[in-house]
C-alpha cells in the first residue's frame, strides 16, 4: 500500500506571509493621520512643526533635521540680517541716531555675508538694541521680513557671541530656517498617530 508525504508549499507560505504583512501595513496606514502644512514663506509653518517636535516628538535631537552647525549659521545670519533690516527701517522713518549709535549702525551694515557673531559684533548689537530709535523702528516696522523673534536673539547676543556657543531649544525653535523640499516626522498625541509633512513655502524651496 503506497504512502504519501504531505508538505506545505513554500511558495504558498511566502504568499500568505506577505499578504498578512500587507494587510497589517494597510490597517496601520488607515489609522495613521497625515497632515500637510502649507502656506507662504514666513507664515510660521516650520515654527509650528518644531513646536510639535518639542512637545510631542523627540525634540531637536535628530541630526538629519537639526544639524548644530547649520542652526548656528542660520542664527548668525538671522541676527545680522534682521538688525540690518531694522536699521534700514529706521532710515525710512527718518529717525536720527546719535553719533555712537550711527557708528554701530554703519559697522553692522558693512558686515559681509556668512560672518560669525563675535564679541565685537555683540557690542554693536547691544548699543543699537538699547537705542530708543531702533526700538521704535522695530515696534512700528512695516517690513514684514522683520520677525517677532528678534528680541529673543538681540537680548541673548552676549551668550550667542561666545566661542563655545551651542543653540538652546528656544534658539532652535525661534530661528527662521527656510524649509527646502519636504520634511516629515511622526507624532503620537493622545494615542493617535500623526505623520506631519512640512513643505517649503516658496516655490523655489520645493525640490
Amino acid at each position: 500500500m503506497g504512502c504519501t508525504q504531505s508538505y506545505d508549499d513554500p511558495a504558498a507560505k511566502d504568499d500568505k506571509r506577505w499578504t498578512s504583512s500587507l494587510q497589517q501595513d494597510a490597517t496601520a496606514d488607515r489609522q495613521l493621520k497625515k497632515l500637510l502644512l502649507l502656506g507662504p514663506g514666513n507664515s510660521g509653518k516650520s515654527t509650528f512643526f518644531k513646536q510639535l517636535l518639542k512637545i510631542h516628538g523627540d525634540g531637536f535631537n535628530d541630526p538629519k533635521k537639526f544639524h548644530t552647525a547649520d542652526i548656528t549659521r542660520a542664527i548668525y545670519d538671522s541676527i545680522i540680517g534682521q538688525m540690518k533690516a531694522i536699521i534700514h527701517q529706521c532710515e525710512e522713518f527718518e529717525y536720527q541716531l546719535s553719533e555712537t549709535e550711527q557708528k554701530s549702525a554703519d559697522f553692522i551694515l558693512d558686515l559681509p555675508r556668512d560672518v560669525d557673531i563675535n564679541e565685537t559684533i555683540a557690542y554693536h548689537i547691544n548699543i543699537l538694541w538699547n537705542d530708543q530709535m531702533i526700538l521704535d523702528s522695530f515696534e512700528h516696522r512695516t517690513n514684514l521680513g522683520i520677525v517677532d523673534s528678534c528680541p529673543h536673539f538681540f537680548t541673548s547676543i552676549d551668550r550667542i557671541s561666545k566661542s563655545d556657543y551651542s543653540p538652546s531649544e528656544d534658539d532652535i525653535l525661534l530661528v527662521r530656517t527656510p524649509t527646502t523640499g519636504v520634511i516629515s516626522s511622526r507624532f503620537s498625541i493622545n494615542n493617535h498617530q500623526f505623520m506631519i509633512f512640512d513643505v517649503g513655502g516658496q516655490r523655489s524651496e520645493r525640490n
